[in-house]
């Protein structure tokens, strides 16, 4: 038994609704449909996208927390020794594995305050 489908499904109606929504306000300008697709549709799709997309990024955060867990734990196994101190124990990786996560959770807002994505203005095509 594995946990990917919800995840695998919550993916692909995020990608398919971003897909979607890309084709549908490019062809509401070329073929003039405003009248028939409103603004409203278009921000009930936007909300589906930012339910959808809720669970995409802690099932990222996750997928990243578990690779870096088994990585450690791997390492582990055959540990490093200087001289008669081992640098990383079993017992270990659990704490370390936080701190690292941690680490990596503050290096981002302190370099990367905006988010990973960013706002508004860096995602502008038209340099608003």
């Amino acid at each position: 038994t594995t946990i990917f489908p919800p995840y695998f499904v919550a993916g692909a109606i995020f990608s398919g609704f971003a897909m979607v929504q890309t084709l549908m306000l490019v062809m509401r300008k070329v073929m003039r449909l405003e009248a028939y697709i409103t603004v409203s549709h278009i921000e009930v799709m936007n909300k589906v996208i930012v339910l959808t997309g809720s669970i995409v990024g802690p099932m990222l955060f996750w997928g990243l927390f578990t690779f870096v867990d088994n990585f450690m734990r791997q390492v582990a196994e055959d540990p490093i020794k200087v001289g008669n101190f081992t640098l990383l124990q079993s017992t270990q990786v659990g704490q370390l594995n936080y701190m690292l996560i941690g680490l990596a959770l503050i290096l981002l807002m302190v370099f990367r305050p905006q988010g990973l994505v960013g706002n508004r203005k860096e995602m502008a095509f038209d340099g608003r």
